[in-house]
């Protein structure tokens, strides 16, 4: 997948527009002027990026004032969205990817209409008693399964501009918003590594995602540069999470000291096995150390947050709306986006240097 870099009048149009989301309708913002001073750029980049904020509604010229913050009557609107997107109760990921991308929708002048079945099947049969003609672009997900495929496929038939959310499909160049999922992985090799843990369970998938085939492989990669000679064979795939790790492991296993630490692509997962290590009287921290990989992460048994690679989803929903609103603006296809993730340091993981 091949990541865009933002054009500099596309960072500063950003800038401007985060600036005016903090003033009240009515209320002035900078000057042109200001503006390029401040970032460094050229009146006439500064200028690009105002008549774009202007195009969508979002601010105004008012003579003898100069540049203010619209009135949300005021913004005109910009047409329909597609949000398909599945969402789970205790994996809140898409979820609040949904709620970044209905606030941006809000904010820019789309109407949209929400599509959130967790069945992949279902959702598609949802898409399809749509009218399609009726949005001017689609928000989805697609993790390798049959008829998510068909999901997208179905979309792009109907020539409608399709962003993903997450995960790219292999030998597709469909535009997806992401994570840098291989960095994350490698954040949670390295933390682990760090505090002494060696023989560390990573709970994984089956499924051929490729987004957890990068957390993975960034995991791998980081104890092996901490010179830990990491046996693969604890990368733990299957489809379902708690049965295939109780056919595996047993509490013993942790009581003894022999496996140290469990982390996962996913904090639903963690949760889940948590469970499990409560019911046999084992406690987080004490006697096993976790890591999560998402955003809000929490242990409802224990009523406790716990250590994870932070995903920041809201903005990642927001970031489709936008690359939607600007493609479809300059009349040109849409570029992936690729965001930055980060170490949300908790008491969950024991130093056993």
């Amino acid at each position: 997948m091949k990541v865009i870099t933002k054009r500099i009048f596309e960072q500063v149009r950003e800038l401007i527009e985060a600036e005016a989301r903090d003033k009240k309708p009515g209320e002035p913002i900078d000057t042109e002027a200001n503006y390029a001073r401040r970032f460094g750029v050229s009146r006439p980049t500064v200028r690009k990026a105002v008549e774009d904020l202007i195009r969508i509604g979002m601010i105004k010229r008012v003579p003898g004032k100069g540049l203010v913050m619209a009135r949300l009557d005021e913004v005109p609107y910009r047409g329909k969205l597609l949000i398909a997107l599945p969402h789970d109760v205790g994996d809140g990921f898409l979820f609040r990817v949904m709620l970044g991308c209905v606030e941006q929708a809000n904010l820019l002048g789309f109407d949209y209409k929400i599509l959130s079945l967790k069945d992949s099947k279902a959702r598609l049969e949802q898409v399809k008693k749509e009218y399609l003609d009726d949005f001017v672009a689609a928000i989805t997900c697609c993790y390798e399964v049959d008829y998510e495929y068909e999901l997208l496929e179905y979309l792009q038939n109907a020539g409608l501009p399709v962003m993903l959310i997450d995960n790219p499909p292999k030998m597709s160049d469909v535009p997806c918003v992401t994570c840098d999922d291989y960095d994350g992985g490698y954040k949670m090799g390295a933390y682990l590594a760090k505090k002494g843990h060696r023989n560390i369970i990573n709970i994984s998938t089956l499924r051929p995602v490729q987004t957890v085939d990068r957390r993975d492989r960034g995991f791998v990669q980081a104890l092996r540069d901490a010179g830990i000679d990491y046996d693969t064979s604890l990368i733990l795939k299957g489809h379902n999470y708690t049965s295939e790790f109780i056919s595996r492991f047993t509490p013993e296993d942790f009581k003894s000291g022999r496996y140290t630490a469990i982390c996962s692509h996913t904090s639903l997962a963690i949760v889940e096995i948590s469970r499990w290590l409560y019911e046999n009287d084992l406690r987080i921290y004490d006697d096993v150390s976790i890591i999560g990989y998402g955003d809000h992460p929490y242990l409802p048994m224990q009523n406790m947050p716990f250590t994870a690679i932070g995903v920041p989803s809201i903005e990642m929903g927001k970031s489709a709306v936008d690359e939607i609103s600007s493609a479809l603006l300059e009349k040109r296809p849409m570029n992936s986006i690729q965001h930055e993730v980060w170490l949300e340091k908790r008491h969950t993981v024991k130093s056993i240097v």
